[in-house]
């Protein structure tokens, strides 16, 4: 990951990691020096690049500092609701591979009504009348 710790400073109930990030760029380096600070009480981070706050990605010195902390359970707070495995997605019915369950009755149905969906658009698209009334027949 090109990080490492260089710095740790106890302040209390939380833990402030200076943590050397290397970036790697055209065969050339560059080090930038992130501060992790690590919440003992509740196992929070917070990073100076605040990754985590603008694109709600946990950053890889964040990683580090859990890592050197022990930590084996992140917050919940961490975890978004489109990584579970338990969300349904739209996508999980088209067949991507030939290890699919092609078999599985949700797919076929998906698969027929794709095909027929596919049909009849194909047909409305030739005019805009057929094209609205399709669409508010769908709607």
């Amino acid at each position: 990951m090109n990080c490492n710790v260089k710095n740790v400073v106890l302040d209390g109930s939380r833990s402030i990691y200076t943590v050397k990030d290397v970036l790697i760029w055209k065969e050339q380096s560059a080090d930038k020096i992130y501060e992790v600070i690590f919440h003992q009480l509740t196992k929070d981070n917070e990073c100076s690049c605040r990754l985590f706050e603008f694109r709600v990605i946990l950053c890889r010195h964040c990683l580090i500092v859990f890592a050197q902390e022990d930590v084996k359970y992140v917050s919940g707070k961490y975890i978004l609701s489109q990584w579970s495995k338990h969300i349904r997605r739209r996508h999980t019915l088209i067949r991507v591979s030939y290890k699919t369950k092609k078999d599985d009755p949700n797919v076929k149905r998906y698969e027929l009504m794709c095909k027929k969906l596919y049909d009849i658009a194909e047909v409305a698209c030739e005019s805009e009348n057929a094209t609205q009334f399709m669409i508010n027949q769908l709607e």
